[in-house]
């Protein structure tokens, strides 16, 4: 079986983005989400976005994949570049 985790932030639109030569924006709120604490193997798809969002939400959902049972802490990280912010979420798995 498997879980789905959803972590959303707002980018607060600072530092103003930059384009990089390739036309994408360097700047903007990113979602990830680790194990942070568990008694084993965690398997997530997918562990973090694709590029980032400037100046409105942002949302990842990850499908989360336990191999033992145990209690885990996973936790979602967003992150603009200058100021990151994390969020707990404990699952116990049987």
């Amino acid at each position: 079986d498997t879980l789905a985790l959803t972590a959303t932030a707002t980018d607060d639109g600072r530092p103003k983005p930059l384009p990089d030569p390739t036309g994408r924006l360097q700047q903007g709120v990113r979602l990830r989400w680790i194990v942070y604490r568990g008694a084993g193997k965690v398997r997530l798809a997918p562990d973090i976005m694709n590029g980032r969002v400037y100046g409105k939400p942002a949302t990842l959902t990850t499908t989360v994949r336990f191999s033992a049972p145990g209690v885990y802490t996973m936790r979602a990280i967003a992150s603009d570049g200058q100021a990151f912010s994390t969020y707990d979420v404990d699952v116990t798995v049987k």
